[in-house]
């Protein structure tokens, strides 16, 4: 676990950890090697860590 997190995820044991794991390879990012999109990066909304780790969903 990142130091970002540690104190704010509690519920951390062998069994939420291969939930977690399970999901994360079940939702990878699979890589098309096409570099011919483009991204408007100019359109991309940028916030600063804070306000972007306050829009995270707390269960």
């Amino acid at each position: 676990m990142t130091p970002l997190f540690e104190g704010v995820i509690h519920d951390r044991n062998p069994n939420t950890n291969q939930l977690v794991r399970t999901y994360l390879e079940r939702h990878a990012f699979e890589p098309t090697h096409q570099f011919d999109l483009r991204f408007a990066l100019e359109k991309a909304i940028c916030v600063p860590w804070d306000t972007l780790n306050a829009w995270i969903p707390r269960v």
